[in-house]
């Protein structure tokens, strides 16, 4: 009977444990900007409202954004197998058109560079704010079930376009 209560106990602890994450992850964003005036936020969802993943778009006030209102994140923490949904956000104002592009992200420290799929904004896109408008753009992290690390940054950089030079590619384009 001893043998079959320490069995139990052991296969309620390994079946607990498997369901919770052997570690956090401390997950870092920032961005560097060339050419770019405006500052990139990033906001939690609002958990009772919609989002769809890659949605970007422009609206004229804040309060039109899908996003908990003082939820401003630089960091947070996130456990493998976990999807965290975020939501950029730019607001434009100048009075001058903003064109902008990421490039591809930059991970650190690099050997923490496996296991993990960032849906961001680095996607060979360029992206328009008119002045008085607020971008955003929502994205997601997940980290693989085997994740290895305690932390990851991700860094961005935001590469702003001239307008006219833009005008310029577009009609090369055509």
């Amino acid at each position: 009977m001893k043998f079959i209560s320490i069995s139990f106990i052991f296969l309620v602890l390994h079946c607990t444990q498997a369901n919770v994450p052997s570690h956090q992850v401390r997950v870092g964003l920032k961005w560097k900007s060339k050419n770019f005036p405006l500052k990139m936020q990033v906001y939690l969802p609002d958990p009772k409202k919609e989002i769809v993943l890659w949605e970007t778009g422009t609206v004229k006030s804040k309060n039109d954004l899908r996003i908990i209102k003082d939820s401003e994140l630089t960091d947070f923490l996130i456990s493998p197998e976990e999807k965290k949904d975020l939501v950029l956000v730019s607001e434009n104002k100048t009075d001058l058109e903003v064109i902008f592009f990421a490039a591809p992200h930059h991970v650190s420290p690099e050997e923490n560079a496996l296991g993990f799929t960032f849906k961001c904004l680095c996607v060979n896109h360029y992206f328009r704010v008119l002045p008085g408008e607020i971008w955003y753009r929502n994205i997601q992290l997940k980290l693989d079930k085997n994740f290895i690390g305690d932390k990851i940054q991700f860094e961005h950089s935001l590469i702003g376009i001239d307008p006219e030079r833009f005008r310029e590619m577009s009609d090369e384009e055509n």
